[in-house]
Parts: structure tokens; sequence; C-alpha cells
């Protein structure tokens, strides 16, 4: 094969596997970066995840997780009061669950481990619930109150094509 053949490959390929390591580090930098947060867009990694999202729950068992994950838009038209019970465990300091409201206000759900049930205020207009992680691991469940004037739309696309693992 031509010398400049195979340099031209190397550097494509050096390249392309720089590519992806530059985004796994986007990824997890996330974590740190309340700006990137508020963004509507979602740019995630898992190694393995298994689980459900429904308008009233979410229930994920994953490993190798980092980068935003939205689990829920919401929308109202006037503010609104609801619960969300959260129990698992993760990673401490690897992995949250956040409210974002209106793209400029990033709220703190829960982090880590335990089992907890929140008062949370939505204001009216639209809001989300993300995940956010940093390499991390765990089993999460997620509920939350359907409240009239609520609307809740699941993602669920990422569950389609599951993979199980123990």
């Amino acid at each position: 094969m031509n010398k400049w053949i195979k340099i031209l490959l190397l550097a494509m390929l050096m390249l392309w596997l720089g590519g992806c390591d530059n985004r796994t580090m986007e990824q997890e930098n996330i974590f740190y970066d309340d700006a990137r947060m508020m963004d509507s867009g979602d740019s995630y990694s898992f190694a393995r995840k298994l689980g459900n999202v429904t308008e009233k729950e979410a229930n994920i068992k994953f490993s190798g997780f980092s980068g935003l994950y939205t689990v829920w838009h919401l929308h109202t038209t006037s503010d609104v009061t609801t619960k969300i019970s959260i129990s698992g465990t993760a990673k401490q300091d690897k992995f949250k669950i956040i409210q974002v409201n209106g793209g400029s206000e990033i709220h703190t759900l829960w982090e880590g481990e335990g089992d907890q049930e929140i008062v949370l205020s939505i204001p009216e207009g639209d809001s989300a619930i993300k995940w956010v992680g940093k390499k991390t691991s765990g089993k999460v469940i997620m509920q939350l109150e359907p409240q009239q004037g609520l609307e809740v739309t699941p993602q669920k696309g990422l569950f389609e094509d599951d993979e199980f693992f123990e």
C-alpha cells in the first residue's frame, strides 16, 4: 500500500478516536455545567440500561451513564404543585435528578441514594425533570403524582432497545 495512503488512514483513525473521546468527556462534564443542564437538547451514553418511563413513573437500572437525559417534559398553563417520590441508589456525587424551570432555574431534587418524597412546585410554562450523571451506575425509581393542569410527556425512546443485565 502506498505510504501516503497509510498515513492518511492512520490520521483518519486518530481523528475518529479523538472525536469519540471528546464526546465522552463532554458528556461527563455536563455534570458540573449548569448552563448546559438548562439546554433543551440531551447528550448521554449508557453502557447498559433496563427500564421504563411513563407519564407517572420512571424505573431504570443502569451502568456507565454519563451526560444529560430528559425523563419528563412538563407543561402547565398555571402554577402547579405536585409530589414526586424518588428512591434508589447511585454512586454518590456522580448522579443527580434535577428540575429545570423555563430554561432559567435549576433545582437539584435527589442525589446518590435514599428515599425521598418531594413537594414539587412547577411554574406556568415549560419545565423538565432530568437525570445527570458522570460514569455512574445504579437503580432509580421515580413516581410523579398527576395533577389537573399538568401535562407530562415522557421520553420513551431510550428503552426501546433495552439490554437485560444482572
